[in-house]
């Protein structure tokens, strides 16, 4: 907690609180523990978790990936928030100035090409990109491959099993998919709650939680 609530006042952001996503508190409890040189973050978007990543790892290099600015699905999330030239404008000017730091490099383009993008594997990966079907799937799948053994794989917005929504905000295909993961391939996943506050987490339908996996050498192999 001290480490974390000191980057967010170098960074000019509020001490954390039970309100606000426990990302932070994952990415810090992580830099204790691990070493990491390289950082790959699905989904931009102002950049606020990228210049957390920033401070909170300085010596690893970041690789962040967003959509083009005249991509349909990137003007029309969280409700066309950055669909007018005004408020295109504001969100492109906070967000190159978070990322607007010597060990990030942003790169716009669909994360279906992620491979072809970025040829490299990864020590943490932060999957933060769209929420709904195909997006999260290929997101989630894209992160495991590029994730090197031993490295982890932080899944935003992850919703409680059984619980149907779907919104660009959150929804249950995320969920959907790691729980395959594990029943098919046996790839286990770690859940903690986004947010503690109690008025956030009393209903289940509001409650996100932060998919973790460590990834293991795979002990299964094809034409074993």
């Amino acid at each position: 907690m001290l480490k974390l609530n000191t980057v967010l006042q170098l960074i000019e952001q509020d001490d954390y609180e039970d309100s606000v996503s426990r990302h932070g508190l994952l990415f810090s409890a992580i830099s204790m523990c691990e070493k990491v040189s390289s950082i790959l973050e699905i989904g931009t978007y102002k950049g606020e978790s990228t210049i957390l990543l920033s401070h909170i790892f300085p010596q690893a290099k970041i690789l962040t990936i967003d959509l083009p600015s005249d991509d349909v699905v990137f003007q029309n999330t969280y409700g066309g928030s950055r669909g007018t030239p005004t408020r295109l404008s504001t969100y492109m000017d906070t967000r190159n100035r978070n990322i607007d730091r010597k060990n990030i490099q942003a790169i716009e383009g669909n994360s279906f090409f992620l491979p072809s993008l970025c040829n490299k594997s990864y020590d943490l990966i932060w999957v933060d990109g769209g929420h709904l079907f195909p997006d999260v799937s290929w997101d989630i799948c894209n992160a495991y491959n590029s994730c090197n053994v031993g490295g982890h794989i932080l899944i935003d917005d992850v919703l409680e099993r059984g619980v149907d929504l779907k919104t660009d905000k959150a929804s249950s295909d995320s969920r959907k998919l790691l729980d395959s993961l594990k029943s098919r391939e046996g790839i286990d996943v770690d859940y903690f709650l986004k947010r503690t506050n109690e008025k956030l987490i009393e209903r289940r339908v509001s409650r996100k939680y932060i998919g973790v996996i460590r990834k293991q050498e795979m002990k299964r192999l094809v034409g074993a």
